[in-house]
């Protein structure tokens, strides 16, 4: 069996002459390519920075109702104004928005549904424009104005003005996810990917609706703000773009933040039920303290700048802890922005150097541990230690912690989460020496192992990886050399 290779196995025979292929590498496996974690975002910021050299001298617009201050007649008056707002500066808003959300979901490593990202976002836009949010202001408690100096009454203030009203509206959507893991049960569910059973789904669900909270806020009230105020004193209103740009980047601690850390205590209530009653008003408390201690700053920087920092660091932190409890932490994938994604326990193992057995030596080590140390020691590729592989028309598919089979490399499965990943190698988490193959297609797999008969593999099941080990799943057949 060839052994793995850095960069992938070795394709094309060394030569002094170019291949066609070579010569062409756009004749490639585009689905393989598509599945790489850079395509999309780089496709998305092709398209978005074409958009906006279009609409950089474009008079386009899309008006919205806004609820501004106007100079009327020398008098200033506040009603619901039409208001212009330049597609330049939704083109940028919503691109720094998707990025922001792909950092997030990159971070906290459990894959889902494309969909749910932007779906999320799109409903607390809805919500933040419709009644919801006049009802949830009934938690302001007849709080309605903030001060202009920071102190502890400011504070307050906040808490009760905006921290609490804002904060709840935001976790509707993680509160529908927890009832939807109570109602549905068919993991092919459209809905599925939306469910709330651990804090990551709450985590996740909460950045989400926090970037739609931000959208509404900053293109339907600040940005026109200042486009009017720009108007009405015959100023430039290029600081309507210069507004944007931090309003939507101070999610990472702001809106975003809030929002996913009240997720995660929600989250974890779903985890841990008996204790909901407690939970929720926790995170609901500590989500708006942090918003009311940063709109009770009285724009005091070193204010802002403490809160910034703290709410950051504490999502930092559940993020982690939310990974800690994880009941699907060998499937999770490694918390990075950027990189080639593992699951967790691979990280883990990849630390943890091969011991040698009693007798001095390391072939007796298991072949999972041994695996995860290349890389790391200088060896050739003849002397790196045999890995065990999936032979299945041909094809060889090392199997070794953290490799994700995907419908592109077995066309005859189907992905029962939609993100095109049909079995993934895990280690068991009771014993990392173990790892076994994880069936994530939907269909049933029909397993011969060698000298303890046959069995069936349902969804979501996994088989320890031994070699001899015949699979089955209709017209595809695989074995584990």
């Amino acid at each position: 069996m060839e052994n793995k290779r850095p960069g992938g196995t070795l394709k094309q025979p060394v030569g002094d002459s170019a291949t066609r292929s070579q010569l062409l590498p756009i004749q490639t496996n585009w689905r393989a390519v598509m599945s790489k974690g850079y395509f999309w975002p780089g496709i998305a910021t092709a398209v978005a920075s074409v958009l906006l050299f279009g609409f950089l001298d474009s008079s386009a617009t899309y008006t919205v109702d806004c609820p501004c201050k106007a100079v009327v007649n020398g008098q200033l008056m506040q009603g619901m104004l039409q208001v212009p707002v330049p597609m330049y500066l939704i083109v940028l808003a919503l691109y720094i928005s998707a990025a922001l959300a792909f950092a997030a979901y990159r971070v906290v490593g459990k894959v889902t549904a494309w969909y749910v990202i932007p779906a999320v976002a799109g409903f607390t836009y809805l919500t933040t424009g419709s009644r919801l949010l006049d009802i949830a202001h009934v938690l302001d408690f007849g709080v309605k104005d903030l001060s202009n100096t920071f102190s502890p009454v400011a504070v307050i203030q906040g808490f009760f003005a905006a921290g609490l009203p804002e904060e709840a509206l935001k976790a509707i959507p993680i509160g529908i996810g927890v009832w939807l893991a109570h109602k549905i049960k068919d993991r092919n569910h459209f809905m599925w990917p939306f469910r709330v059973v651990e804090p990551l789904d709450g985590i996740l669900l909460g950045v989400a609706s926090g970037l739609g909270f931000t959208l509404f806020e900053t293109l339907t009230q600040y940005v026109p703000q200042q486009i009017v105020f720009a108007s009405q004193h015959l100023v430039s209103d290029s600081m309507a773009g210069g507004l944007l740009i931090p309003r939507v980047l101070q999610n990472i601690a702001g809106h975003a933040c809030w929002a996913g850390i009240f997720g995660y205590y929600i989250g974890l209530a779903a985890l841990r039920p008996a204790s909901a009653t407690r939970l929720v008003p926790i995170g609901l408390g500590l989500a708006a303290f942090l918003h009311g201690f940063w709109d009770g700053s009285g724009e005091s920087s070193i204010i802002e700048l403490i809160v910034a920092v703290g709410s950051f660091a504490m999502l930092a932190g559940a993020i982690m802890k939310a990974r800690e409890l994880s009941p699907n932490r060998s499937q999770l994938v490694r918390s990075q922005v950027v990189g080639v994604s593992q699951t967790a326990g691979s990280t883990v193992k990849s630390q943890t150097a091969p011991r040698p057995t009693p007798g001095g030596s390391m072939a007796a080590t298991a072949g999972a541990a041994r695996s995860q140390t290349w890389g790391q020691r200088s060896e050739t590729w003849e002397d790196a230690p045999k890995e065990p592989a999936l032979e299945a028309g041909g094809v060889n598919i090392p199997l070794t912690v953290g490799v994700r089979i995907t419908e592109s490399q077995v066309p005859q499965l189907k992905s029962s989460a939609g993100d095109g990943v049909v079995a993934i190698v895990a280690a068991n988490p009771d014993d990392v020496r173990m790892i076994g193959l994880k069936n994530l297609s939907t269909a049933t797999w029909h397993i011969e192992t060698v000298g303890r008969g046959s069995r069936e593999l349902s969804t979501g099941r996994s088989i320890r990886i031994e070699r001899g080990v015949r699979i089955n799943a209709g017209e595809w057949v695989a074995t584990i050399k």
